[in-house]
């Protein structure tokens, strides 16, 4: 068995069905535009190392877009989690930016439409996150 954790190197097809769609490539960076109210400053993730997201809210670290980041970061990597306990295709586009959680006014800063996820590895990886059902 094997986890999420370990340090011997195992073939990246037998750890492609616990790490989801992107398998053994490892994430170098992260960008996301219009998604929750996180910044589009890219973020550098170290492979092999402890990444620790913190964040600052309105009134504490609350409403900071930690689980936001954390959830994008699974989407992209195409964690299966987000087809069993994530909501799946529905739960999506609950991570666009929506001006009344990121308490500002709807008249300047209006809901996000369309949001995306960027991530470096090896190659570039994008997501594009629709608030509605491309038809």
């Amino acid at each position: 068995m094997t986890t999420l954790f370990e340090t011997q190197p195992v073939k990246a097809d037998s750890r492609a069905s616990t790490l989801g769609a992107i398998g053994a490539r490892q994430l170098i960076a992260v960008q996301t535009f219009d998604i929750a109210r996180l910044t589009s400053h890219p973020v550098a993730v170290i492979p092999s190392s402890f990444v620790a997201v913190t964040g600052r809210g309105p009134r504490d670290s609350n409403e900071s877009g930690k689980t936001s980041f954390n959830a994008a970061v699974a989407l992209l990597l195409g964690d299966p989690e987000w087809r069993v306990t994530g909501g799946g295709v529905a739960a999506v586009a609950e991570l666009l930016f929506e001006p009344d959680t990121a308490g500002v006014a709807a008249t300047r800063y209006p809901a996000a439409q369309t949001g995306f996820i960027v991530g470096c590895s090896p190659n570039l990886m994008m997501s594009r996150v629709p608030r509605t059902r491309p038809g």
